[in-house]
C-alpha cells in the first residue's frame, strides 16, 4: 500500500502575491513553539504557510490531516513517510504502533516524536494541514499533545485549521507556548487586495478595489471568484454578498457553472471523485483529451486547485470546492451512470496504491465483491503495520449477508479488533468458524 502522496506533499500554487504583513507576523509567531491558523474554508490558510515556506526557504514537514487519522495507527504509519521525507534520507526508521504497544500508547508517541524530532533539524517546521477533519473526541488530538509536549528548541509546529484549538491545547497558549493568526488576521486588506488584482493584470480604480473588498469582506476564496467574475461581466458582474462558510455553494453554481460549457461541468464533477488528480488518470476517467489543460489552467489561476510535485503532477480541488463538485454528482448523473463512475475511479485509486479511498467509493457503489477481495488482499499487512481499527471499520461496511459467505472476513475482523475488543474479537472468529464450516473449508 503505497502512502498518498498528497497527503505528505506541500501544495504547489500559482499567482500568489506575497503578503509580507502575514510574512511578518509569522517571524513574530517563530518566538513560540506553536503557531495555530484559524479561519473559515477559502481564507488562504493554506495558501498563507505554502508562499511564507517558499518565501523563507526553511526546511519543512508537511502532513494533510483527514479522517482516516481517526485511527491513530494510521497516523504514526503515514508520520513515519512524512517524516522520513523531510529527513531527506537520513537512515532512521519511526516505530509503527503495532498490539503491544496499545497498553501505553502515551508513551509510545512520547518516544516516537523524541525520535522524529531527532531526525529533523532545530530550524525545521511541521505543517498539519486541515486539521479540523478529525472528530473532537478523537484520541488523535492527545497524541498530538504529547508531540507538542516535546518540540525541541528552534523546530516550530504550524496547524492550519477552520477551527480554534480544542481544550486540550489550552495551557499551550495559556502558557506563552502558542502564537495565533486568525480571521481578523487573514482578511484581505485594501492594499493586499490592490496588489493581487495587478498580479492578474488588471487594472481597477480604488472606489472599485474598495468595492470588492467590502463586499468580500476580505474573504480570498470570494475575491478569487468575483475577480473571474468581473472578466466575464464587468464591473456589473460584482454582486456577491454572501457569508464564507453559507453561500459558497450558490455561488459558485451561479458564477462557475453557468459560464461553464458542459463538457468541462462533467469533467470536474467526475475528477471530484479522485481525491489526488493527475492528468492521465483524470482523462482516463472521463474520456477527455484536455484533461491536462483543464487542471493546469484550474491551477495557474489558483481556482480552488492546487498543484503537487511528486514523481509526476497532480491535481488537488480545495476541499469546498470538491465538496460542491461531488454534491452535483445527483444532478448530472442517473444512479446508474454514479455507480459506474464511483467503481471506475475506484478502480484507478487502487491502481495508484490509494487503498482507503478505493474502498470507501467500492462501498459507495456497493461492490461488496470488490470491497472484500480488496480487504483480503490487504488485512495482513494492516495488521502488521497495527492499523487493525482501519481494517475492522473496512469491514463493517460490508453487509452480514457478505460475511457469512465470506469466512476470512470475520477471521479478519476478529485479528483486528483482538486487542481493543477481545469480546467482539471471539464473537467475530465463533463466527468465522460457523462459515468455514458451512462453506466446507473446514
Amino acid at each position: 500500500m503505497n502512502p498518498q502522496s498528497a497527503k505528505i506533499t506541500k501544495p504547489s500554487l500559482s499567482w500568489i502575491i506575497p503578503r509580507e504583513r502575514l510574512f511578518r507576523k509569522l517571524e513574530q509567531g517563530r518566538e513560540f513553539a506553536i503557531i495555530w491558523i484559524t479561519g473559515p474554508p477559502g481564507s488562504g490558510k493554506t495558501s498563507l504557510v505554502c508562499s511564507y515556506l517558499e518565501h523563507t526557504g526553511l526546511p519543512f514537514m508537511w502532513y494533510q490531516v483527514d479522517d482516516n487519522d481517526e485511527d491513530v495507527a494510521s497516523f504514526f504509519y503515514y508520520m513515519g513517510i512524512a517524516g522520513r521525507k523531510a529527513a531527506k534520507g537520513k537512515e532512521s526508521q519511526l516505530p509503527l504502533l503495532t498490539p503491544e504497544y496499545l497498553p501505553d500508547i502515551s508513551t509510545f508517541a512520547k518516544r516516537y516524536f523524541e525520535k522524529l524530532y531527532s531526525m529533523l533539524t532545530p530550524s525545521h517546521i511541521i505543517v498539519f494541514d486541515n486539521y479540523q477533519d478529525v472528530s473532537e473526541d478523537s484520541m488523535f488530538h492527545r497524541i498530538i499533545r504529547e508531540g507538542l509536549n516535546m518540540i525541541p528548541e528552534g523546530l516550530k509546529i504550524v496547524i492550519v485549521s477552520r477551527n480554534k484549538p480544542p481544550a486540550l491545547f489550552m495551557r499551550f497558549k495559556a502558557n506563552g507556548l502558542m502564537f495565533s493568526l486568525d480571521w481578523d488576521d487573514l482578511r484581505f486588506t485594501y492594499d493586499e487586495l490592490s496588489e493581487l488584482i495587478l498580479s492578474k493584470d488588471l487594472e481597477l480604480p480604488a472606489d472599485t478595489i474598495k468595492y470588492i473588498q467590502g463586499l468580500t469582506d476580505g474573504w480570498a476564496a470570494g475575491i478569487v471568484l468575483l475577480l473571474e467574475t468581473m472578466k466575464r461581466k464587468g464591473v456589473e458582474g460584482l454582486q456577491y454578498t454572501g457569508e464564507p462558510q453559507n453561500d459558497l455553494f450558490e455561488y459558485f453554481a451561479k458564477e462557475v457553472f453557468e459560464a461553464t460549457d458542459d463538457d468541462i461541468k462533467d469533467f470536474l464533477v467526475k475528477t471530484a471523485l479522485l481525491p489526488d488528480i493527475s492528468p492521465v488518470r483524470a482523462e482516463e476517467l472521463t474520456t477527455s483529451n484536455r484533461a491536462a489543460y483543464i487542471l493546469s489552467e484550474l491551477a495557474n489561476k489558483n481556482y480552488f486547485t492546487f498543484r503537487f510535485y511528486h514523481r509526476e503532477i497532480s491535481y488537488r480541488y480545495h476541499p469546498l470546492f470538491r465538496e460542491f463538485l461531488l454534491y452535483l454528482l445527483n444532478e448530472r448523473f442517473t444512479d446508474e451512470e454514479i455507480v459506474k463512475l464511483k467503481i471506475s475511479a475506484a478502480k484507478i485509486l487502487e491502481s495508484e496504491g490509494q487503498v482507503e479511498d478505493a474502498i470507501r467509493l467500492f462501498s459507495e457503489a456497493e461492490d461488496w465483491q470488490e470491497t472484500s477481495r480488496i480487504i483480503l488482499e490487504n488485512a495482513q499487512t494492516l495488521i502488521l503495520y497495527g492499523r487493525g481499527s482501519t481494517l475492522a471499520r473496512w469491514i463493517y461496511k460490508i453487509p452480514r449477508y457478505i460475511l457469512n459467505e465470506t469466512p476470512y472476513l470475520y477471521y479478519w475482523l476478529g485479528m483486528a479488533i483482538m486487542p481493543y475488543d477481545p469480546e467482539k474479537c471471539f464473537v467475530a472468529l465463533e463466527r468465522a468458524y460457523h462459515a468455514f464450516k458451512k462453506t466446507g473449508d473446514i
